[in-house]
């Protein structure tokens, strides 16, 4: 069975194409390590909502990896965070994230 997905370059369109992805990940139990990078931050759709929703459906995963995807003002990432202890890695560079994103992300993890 698959375990790790790897997707990168591959713009995905629509929120409604990253809904469809992201549900289709989250119904594959055999994936624990996603990489989505650089896919997001075309034409407004939400990167944020889709690894927030990676992070809140109850499965676990080993590694999200959402580098390069334009991904700013992750209020529902980090409140996901705060809820996902057996997540073991989550990589989110090379993107948006501001001061008070990275707070965020610290009370997240405290």
């Amino acid at each position: 069975a698959l375990k790790r997905l790897t997707w990168i370059d591959n713009r995905i369109p629509s929120d409604e194409q990253a809904d469809l992805l992201i549900k289709s990940i989250i119904d594959n139990w055999s994936i624990n390590t996603l990489t989505l990078d650089n896919c997001f931050n075309l034409s407004g759709v939400n990167g944020c909502r889709a690894l927030a929703a990676l992070m809140t459906c109850g499965r676990p995963f080993d590694l999200l990896d959402f580098r390069g995807n334009g991904l700013s003002g992750i209020d529902d990432v980090a409140a996901a965070l705060a809820t996902n202890p057996q997540l073991k890695e989550l990589w989110i560079n090379d993107n948006e994230i501001n001061d008070r994103d990275a707070e965020l992300i610290a009370q997240a993890l405290k």
